[in-house]
Parts: structure tokens; C-alpha cells; sequence
């Protein structure tokens, strides 16, 4: 939908004019990658972007004019939404993270900002979401979980302490270290931030912020820090920020070290040259040039050069190659700035080997401030580095075998699936799960077990390609991800190769054990391009188990069309019969009048299910999913008998309205149709048969021509008449019409919808009211959402609709209070038809105003200037042409047509300087909108000019 269009429907739905704040708001929202929708004041979607209806598996149409509780999941209290209508009902912006429930069922986490839009009164009338899918850190955050007590050993045995920080610099977890440099409980620190653990007034906050940054682009940084223990105890530490992946999640693991001892030991070098001489650390000294004064016993024993072979000799002699220039030209700017810096460096040993080291080097100044000398202390930080390998490695992989764990497999999975995408490739994906091993472990032990568990992977990894994936889940499950397949038959020989290798026997000591594996396979891409890994892996479970109940020993290849198509529909179907077996199926009903006169002409029977609490689901919903299942017949059924109970009720009110009910051309299609709708009649004594209307689809009617009609003439004979649904968008020709004897047309909505848009539709309202004049038909427009589209279609000589303009679906006992009070509005009561000859005006008019609001909207950004403003121009132009010639001689037509050309060569002009970017482009727009302005009134008087 087009910005100018979305905010003209969301503004006529809340009853507003055009609104400022709604604009900026709704442009703000509609960034590239953000998921957006607007709702109303009672949280019926207005509008949802595509991003939007990517996350949430629903179609834009599935989605528009639903309670935002369609997507409820149940995981959040009812309090929570309190505290959230609260906020946004007082105008406030709010802030937070839900669990929706996706169409299929599935569940996702978004962080979500919902901003108010006030309206005349100031109170809120629109609601715009901005939205982010964060439903890969919440699986993160449950797989670290899970995983977590299988390497806290690990965790805690590394004596520095380790903090695990996510993106926003939050504790995950920590080690033993932090309970014994801190003084507190490990818990406490989980969801705390550094600023808890900070000494107030110590700390560069703006600094930490960006070396915190700095290490999240995979830089890894090291700092000073000053802490505050439990007892209130302050303290110097320095911490080592290096990126990560923690189960699964990107994360920022912190190693510090409390350097208090450190801190003394630089103060005392200055006093004291024992204690010098005995710094762990490795201290260097240099001039102001870099030119080695000095240096201590540890500088030897770490670099492995004597004393005397670097006295006088440059530091940049114990450079490596890892670091280019600019680095160490950002390390003199930062002493320059601060008199020190703290990092991480590769080094160079005497030998030529490179070493890590952490280093800190500070400016030492005269009383005048002047730089005498550097100080640096380093240590060689080889061990922790190492310690950090085995960690992300026991973080990633199972512990028995050394194969990726479920962690790892997901983001490989993940890397995977994107590149065969990209590449045009299949990928692949075998879910191994091993037959007999059971009786193995529980006859011989878990020891033996194992062996046969390590043995097993070292097979399944040498049937394997080189760049494919084998990760183990636990137990005796295992799965393997097999990319760059030039199709599904390629992974046939080496599904095969897996199958084979697996059945050969395993010696363990004086042993022969044979198993088998029962392999369960999945391919991707595939139609659902919202796939995400831990889905394919389930679809390869489900296949596996198919191998295992067809005998073991094989493999199963996984049908995704055909399960999702299932799956979907049965889901749908068992709870329509379940719905049918509770009564939960409602029928609303939507009035139809004349739109000049006010009389209410009768009003059609809606079908609504009445989930229990929630909020009714539409036909659109359901139906489609039971189209051609015995359940349709039976629904379409039902439907005929509230309706008919219904209309029956009124008239004993002493109110006759006529219910039309839809019915299907699977209801036409039943040999005793016509009997049935007779035996109905006959069910409810008192009610006339012009009391029901049936209303069937053009394309349905069109599909047997001659049955359709043939069973039409049957019904009319027994006093129920027919109108023809969704009118304009079949073939709608002279022929079927004339040998369908429908008593009504009804437009179809999408050409009500783009009156104000499309003057095109013009022609074909003109034209649907030609036939039907033709034939004796009445014709009806659906869909009628606005005042202005209702003045266009009385000018047209339409004076029969329905829509929200005039009154939404209600359940009947409204209907009679409905009745009451309703009036036209003022505007279509004064509303006079136009001839024929003046429908190329209405035209002109129509288009220019639709070109104009696509000016203002280029010119202010919204949307790309030559998209849509100089199509317009051009279609004005054909409808500029398309005035009869016979009333060109009128003075104002000549002025209309002048003032139309004027004000389009002004509209180029101001294109032309908003594609410059001239800043005062948008000042230009006054003059074309009250041109404009005086265009449309011009217009409206011819079309009120009579003949010539």
C-alpha cells in the first residue's frame, strides 16, 4: 500500500482528517528493516508491513482489520497488558518485549515500541508499533541454560575471573572468581550491569561505553577498572573484553584480574628499584622517543633478550607483524590524550616466535607536565588465551566426541541455509538416530557405550564430504548438514555411505556389536522461505521416525509441501468440527441501504466463530481451509438456518428485513438443493421466501453456466431470488448476464476502495451500471468505507451500498437500535447524479486530486518522485484529452483546462527543484494547492453544467 493511500485509510477509519503526527509517525516506522503496524484505538490492525507479515506467517489481508489479539500466545499475564494499555492510553510511548503466536502455530519473541498518535480531542486514536524478532536470543538464553552445568567446572577452574556479558553489557553468568574478588554470591551478578560493581565517581563511564563497543565489532580490548566490593572496599582490575559465542548467542566474555598488588608495585617503581626488579610483569622504560632506558629481570625471562642487547636500542624491536601502523599510531594518540593506554598486543620474542601480551603503558611527566619518560609493564597472556579457546570450544562442542553441539549446529546450519540461497545450491539435512544401541548400552555398560559412540561419529564423519557439518544432540542422536548439493538426488550416495558404514560390526576389546542407523532426511530452500534451523532439523526428526516404522536401517526423505499443506488444513478442519459440536458459529449482520433516501433495504448474514476468549475469527480464517471437505456443506447448512431462524424473529418484531446468506458452489452443486431450501421454508412457518436473498460468486456462477442458471430459475419459482457477488471480477459479459437471472449486482469491493485513487474504476462503475440497466438489475456497491466514496458513486447514479461508512457487521439484537437512529449523512442526501457526458470531468477531477496528494508526498520525501507522481500526470493527461468535443467551446472548460496544464507545469517545475534538493522545494506547494483548490471548483460546476 502506498504511504499516501495508508495514511488516508487509517485516517478515514479513525474518523480523522489528515493528520501531521500520524505521517511522521508512520514514515518513522517504515524503515527498511523494521516490522511495522498501526492499530487502531481498540487494537484492530489498520496496516503491517511486509516485514510485519513475514514474522507473523500471515498474508497483509489475513492481518487488516483483526484484533491485535490474534496473535495472542498466552504467555503474558493479563497484567502485563494492562500496565501496557495504561501507558499508550495516557498518550505515553511504551516499551517491551511479547510472545506472539504466528499463523502456523509456531511461537516468536519481539521487542516492541508502541508510539500513541493523538487526535483532535489529544487523546490517542492510532497506535504505530515498531517491532524486532528477537526470538534467536531468547533460544540462545534457553540453550545456555541447558547447557550450562556441563562446563561449569571448566568455568570455574580458570583462575582469572570470567564474566559473560550480553550485547547491552548485562551479566549472563560468572565464575568462581567474581564470588572471591567480590565478596558476593554468584547470582547476585546475573542481570547486573559493571555500573553495579563500579566505585562511584572512579570510572570513565562515557569511555567504558565505547571500548564496550569496540569489543562487540570483535576487537578485543583491555581496561582498567575500579570496583566496589560487597563490604564497600574499592579496587583497582583490569579486564580483557574479547567476543564470543555462548551457546549459541553472541556474547562478550570479560576475564579480569584485581591488579591492586599491580597498582603499588608502579608506584613503588618509582621509589624503589627492588621492587623493580622483582615485578612479575615485564616493565620497560624508554625516553620520549622510544628509545629503551631500561629494563627489568621478567622483560628478560618473558622475551628471552638480555638486558644489555636492548639498552639504547628502539622498543619497536619487539614489534610483531600482527599489528599494522594505524594501531599503534591510535595507542600514541591515546597516551597523548589520557598519559596511558591498556591493551592487548602481539609481541615478538627473541627467537622470532609472537606472543600475546597484556600491556600497559603510561606517560611519566615533569612538574610542567612534559613527558620524560614511558612506563610499560606486560605479561605474557599465552595461558589465558588458551584457557579461552578450550572454553568456546567446551561452549560448542560435546564433550565425548568433540563434534559441534546443538549450539554450534544451529549456527552452521544457519550459515548454511543463507548460502545456499545465495549460491542457487540444496542443502541438506540427516537426522541419525542409531537402532539397537539401547540394549548395547544397558547389556554392556556405559562405559562400553561410549566407545561405541566415538567410534560410531568417527565413521559417520569419514562417510561425510569435507565441509559438511556432523554435530551430536546427546544420547545416541546425531545429525549431519550437507550444503552444496547441486540437488536432492546428489545426497542419495552419501545418505547410502551413512547407512553402510554404521551396519558394519565394532570390536571393542574381546566385543562384536553391530547397530544400525534409522536416518531421517529434510532439503532446503523450500517453498517456506521463513524456515528456521531447529525446523529443519525437526522435519528430519519426523522423517526419521518414518524410517524406523518402515523397518530401520534407512532413510526417509521428508515431503515439506505435502506437510505443511496437511498439517495445516487438518488442524483447521478438527477445529471447525469441534467448533460445530460447541455452537460457537454466530452469525453478524451488515445492513444495506440507499445511500440518498436512508431506507434500509434488508442486510447481509456474516459469518462469525466465536472462540472463547478471544476475538471472533473471520470467514477468511476458516473456509478456505474446509472448501471441498463435507464440513463446507455442513457449515453452509448452519448458516442457512440461523439466517433463515433470524429473519424469521424480525418479522415476528414486526420488522421485515431481507437476510441475504452467501452460499458456495459446493451448495449449489447438491442435486436437492432446491428441495432443501424448500424443507428450510417449510421448518419456519410464517417466513416468506422473499425474505431470504442468496448471493453467489461470479467466477462460481461461471464455472457451470448452464446448471447455475437452470438452478436460479428453480428457486425463483419458490419465491427466493439471487444476487451475483464480487461483480467485475469474472468475465462479466452480455451473454451470462442475460442467461443469469439475478435480480442484483454486487460491485466488488476493490473498485470501491480505489474510487479516490484510480478514476480508471470510474469507467468501470460506469460500465457494471450499463449492463445492469441493460438487464433489469439492481446494482449495489460494497465495500463503501468513506463519505467521499459515497459522493462518488451517488454522482455516478449508484444509490444502493454497504460498508463501514454506513455501519460494520452487529450482532442482530443491534440491528433494531441501529435502525432508529440511522440517517445518511447531509452530504449524500444533497448529492446529485451527474449525466454520462460529465463522467470524464468527475474523471479529471478524481485524478487530479490523486496526482496532487502524490506531489505533496514526493515533494516532502515520502515516496520516490517518478513512482507515482508522473504516472498520475500522465493519466490526468488522458483524461484531460477524454472531454467531449462538443464542449470545448464552453468558457469553463477552456479555464479548467488551462488551469489544469498550469498547475502540472508548476507540479514539473517543483519536481525538477526536489530532485536537486533545492531546500526551498516544498514552499512551492502552496501556490499548486490553492490552484488547486480553485481547479476542483471549477470542476464541480461543470459537472453540475447542463447539456448543450
Amino acid at each position: 500500500m502506498r504511504i499516501e493511500a495508508l495514511v488516508e485509510a487509517v485516517a478515514n477509519s479513525a474518523g480523522l482528517v489528515q493528520h501531521p503526527a500520524l505521517l511522521d509517525a508512520v514514515l518513522e516506522a517504515m524503515d527498511e528493516h523494521a516490522i511495522v503496524a498501526v492499530t487502531d484505538r481498540g487494537g484492530r490492525i489498520l496496516y503491517a508491513n511486509r516485514k510485519f507479515c513475514e514474522l507473523s506467517r500471515y498474508e497483509r489481508h489475513e492481518l487488516i482489520g483483526q484484533d491485535h489479539r490474534i496473535l495472542a500466545s498466552g504467555h503474558h499475564p493479563r497484567g502485563f497488558f494492562r500496565q501496557m494499555w495504561a501507558t499508550i492510553g495516557r498518550g505515553q510511548s511504551w516499551r517491551g518485549t511479547f510472545c506472539n503466536r504466528a499463523k502456523d502455530g509456531s511461537l516468536y519473541w519481539v521487542q516492541s515500541t508502541i508510539v500513541p498518535v493523538a487526535g483532535e480531542d489529544g487523546r490517542p486514536v492510532l497506535y504505530v508499533a515498531l517491532r524486532t524478532d528477537v526470538s534467536d536470543l531468547k533460544a540462545a538464553e534457553r540453550s545456555a541454560q541447558e547447557s550450562e552445568a556441563s562446563f561449569r567446572s571448566l568455568f570455574d577452574s580458570v583462575q582469572e575471573t570470567v564474566y559473560v556479558q550480553a550485547d547491552d553489557g548485562t551479566f549472563l553468568a560468572v565464575n568462581a572468581g567474581a564470588e572471591r574478588m567480590y565478596g558476593l554470591p554468584r547470582d547476585w551478578f546475573v542481570g547486573k550491569t559493571p555500573l553495579d560493581v563500579a566505585a562511584p565517581g572512579r570510572n570513565d563511564l562515557a569511555a567504558l561505553g565505547a571500548i564496550h563497543a569496540r569489543a562487540l565489532t570483535g576487537e578485543p580490548q583491555c581496561f582498567e577498572f575500579w570496583g566496589r566490593r560487597g563490604d564497600g572496599s574499592e579496587f583497582p582490575k583490569e579486564v580483557h573484553l574479547t567476543r564470543g559465542v555462548w551457546f549459541g548467542r553472541p556474547v562478550i566474555f570479560a576475564l579480569a584480574q584485581d591488579i591492586s598488588a599491580r597498582k603499588r608495585d608502579e608506584a613503588s617503581l618509582r621509589l624503589a628499584a627492588s621492587v623493580f626488579a622483582h615485578a612479575n610483569e615485564a616493565i620497560l622504560v624508554t625516553n620520549r622517543d622510544g628509545v629503551v632506558l631500561e629494563v627489568n629481570e621478567a622483560f628478560c625471562r618473558i622475551t628471552g633478550y638480555a638486558r644489555e642487547e636492548v639498552l639504547g636500542k628502539r622498543s619497536t624491536v619487539l614489534r610483531s607483524d600482527r599489528q599494522g601502523r594505524e594501531y599503534f599510531a591510535l595507542v600514541q594518540q591515546t597516551l597523548d590524550q589520557t598519559g596511558s593506554w591498556t591493551g592487548e598486543i602481539w609481541g615478538r620474542r627473541r627467537d622470532g616466535r609472537v606472543f600475546p601480551v597484556r600491556q600497559t603503558v603510561s606517560a611519566v611527566r615533569d612538574d610542567g607536565g612534559q613527558i620524560l619518560h614511558y612506563v610499560s609493564l606486560f605479561y605474557d597472556i599465552t595461558d589465558l588465551k588458551e584457557q579461552e579457546k578450550q572454553l568456546q570450544h567446551r561452549a560448542l562442542h560435546d564433550v565425548l566426541t568433540g563434534l559441534p553441539n546443538r549450539g554450534l549446529l544451529a549456527e552452521r546450519l544457519r550459515q548454511a541455509m543463507t548460502e545456499s540461497v545465495r549460491a542457487g545450491t540444496t542443502l541438506a539435512v540427516a537426522y541419525l538416530d542409531l537402532d539397537g544401541f539401547k540394549e548395547i548400552n544397558d547389556a554392556q555398560g556405559h562405559e562400553t557405550g561410549d566407545r561405541v559412540l566415538v567410534e560410531l561419529a568417527r565413521r559417520f564423519q569419514g562417510g561425510l564430504r569435507t565441509g559438511d557439518t556432523l554435530a551430536r544432540l546427546g544420547g545416541d542422536e546425531f545429525v549431519a548438514v550437507m550444503p552444496e548439493l547441486d540437488g536432492q538426488s546428489q545426497s542419495l550416495p552419501l545418505l547410502d555411505r551413512l547407512v553402510e558404514v554404521v551396519s558394519r560390526p565394532i570390536e571393542i576389546g574381546d566385543l562384536q556389536l553391530r547397530v544400525s542407523a534409522s536416518i531421517g532426511v529434510t532439503f532446503y530452500p523450500q517453498a517456506d522461505a521463513t524456515l528456521e534451523p531447529d525446523q529443519l532439523v525437526r522435519q528430519a526428526d519426523q522423517a526419521m521416525y518414518k524410517a524406523k516404522q518402515s523397518g530401520k536401517g534407512r532413510y526417509h526423505l521428508f515431503d515439506a509441501e505435502q506437510d505443511r499443506v496437511l498439517r495445516g488444513r487438518f488442524d483447521v478442519i478438527e477445529q471447525v468440527r469441534r467448533a460445530l459440536e460447541r455452537d460457537e458459529f454466530r452469525l453478524h449482520y451488515q445492513p444495506k441501504v440507499n445511500l440518498r433516501s436512508g431506507e434500509v433495504l434488508g442486510v447481509e448474514a456474516l459469518l462469525r466463530w466465536m472462540v472463547p476468549g478471544a476475538e471472533p475469527r473471520l470467514p477468511d480464517e476458516f473456509l478456505p481451509q474446509v472448501e471441498g471437505h463435507a464440513l463446507e456443506l455442513v457449515l453452509g447448512q448452519r448458516v442457512l438456518e440461523m439466517a433463515a431462524a433470524q429473519a424469521l424473529s424480525w418479522r415476528r418484531q414486526g420488522l421485515r428485513l431481507p437476510v441475504s446468506v452467501n452460499v458456495s458452489a459446493a451448495q449449489l452443486d447438491q442435486p436437492e438443493f432446491t428441495a432443501g431450501l424448500s424443507a428450510l421454508l417449510a421448518r419456519h412457518p410464517g417466513l416468506q421466501p422473499e425474505d431470504l436473498e442468496l448471493e453467489v460468486l461470479e467466477t462460481s456462477a461461471l464455472a457451470d453456466l448452464d446448471r447455475t442458471a437452470a438452478l436460479i430459475f428453480d428457486c425463483h419459482r419458490i419465491g427466493v431470488h439471487f444476487a451475483l457477488d464480487d461483480f467485475g471480477t469474472g468475465y462479466s459479459s452480455l451473454s451470462y448476464l442475460k442467461r443469469l437471472p439475478v435480480r442484483q449486482l454486487k460491485i466488488d469491493r476493490s473498485f470501491v476502495r480505489d474510487l479516490l485513487d484510480d478514476a480508471d474504476n470510474l469507467a468501470i462503475l460506469d460500465s457494471v451500471q450499463g449492463l445492469a440497466r441493460a438487464f433489469a438489475r439492481e446494482v449495489i456497491a460494497e465495500g463503501v468505507e468513506s463519505l467521499e466514496q459515497g459522493e462518488i458513486l451517488l454522482r455516478m447514479g449508484c444509490e444502493l451500498a454497504q460498508g463501514y461508512a454506513i455501519a460494520r457487521p452487529m450482532p442482530p439484537e443491534a440491528i433494531a437500535d441501529w435502525i432508529a437512529t440511522w440517517r445518511p449523512d447531509r452530504r449524500w442526501q444533497r448529492c446529485p447524479p451527474i449525466r454520462r457526458e460529465a463522467i470524464p470531468t468527475l474523471a479529471l477531477l478524481v485524478g487530479h486530486r490523486a496526482w496532487l496528494r502524490s506531489l505533496q508526498a514526493a515533494v516532502h520525501g515520502a515516496v520516490a518522485i517518478s513512482s507515482q507522481v508522473e504516472a498520475r500526470h500522465a493519466r490526468c493527461g488522458q483524461w484531460l484529452g477524454a472531454q467531449p468535443d462538443e464542449r470545448e467551446t464552453l468558457l469553463e472548460l477552456q479555464r479548467a483546462i488551462e488551469l489544469h496544464r498550469d498547475i502540472h507545469r508548476q507540479g514539473d517545475a517543483l519536481l525538477a527543484r526536489a530532485r536537486r534538493g533545492e531546500a526551498g522545494a516544498r514552499s512551492g506547494l502552496a501556490t499548486i494547492e490553492q490552484q488547486s483548490e480553485a481547479l476542483a471548483h471549477t470542476l464541480e460546476a461543470l459537472l453540475d453544467h447542463p447539456a448543450p
